[in-house]
């Protein structure tokens, strides 16, 4: 139960809850009154986190400039993608296998 039911949760869980509540502390830390970066790479404006969270489902590895908040968030976003979903299957394939092998034991 604790390696194919929690571990795959809390990895899902935190690969994209545990990533919001990241992205609502980084924009709250964050002055956005200050001059923009000249290098463009990131938002001069307050970016909105759910259309964050709903591109890095969408389009996987590409950010808008305008929904940038750091310069590695295209790489972040999408480990955590393929984290994600790694997990689901995880949680969901072993558990009738293992069920199926209690019941053979004890039974016969």
């Amino acid at each position: 139960d604790f390696f194919f039911e929690f571990v795959p949760q809390v990895i899902f869980l935190l690969s994209v809850f545990g990533y919001l509540v990241f992205l609502i502390f980084f924009k709250w830390l964050t002055d956005w009154t200050a001059p923009c970066d000249p290098s463009g790479l990131v938002a001069c404006e307050p970016p909105d986190l759910k259309a964050i969270l709903i591109g890095m489902i969408m389009s996987p590895g590409s950010v808008p400039v305008k929904l940038t908040l750091y310069p590695t968030q295209a790489a972040v976003q999408a480990g955590l993608l393929v984290a994600a979903v790694v997990a689901v299957p995880w949680m969901l394939f072993p558990k009738p296998f293992i069920l199926r092998a209690q019941h053979r034991r004890r039974s016969g």
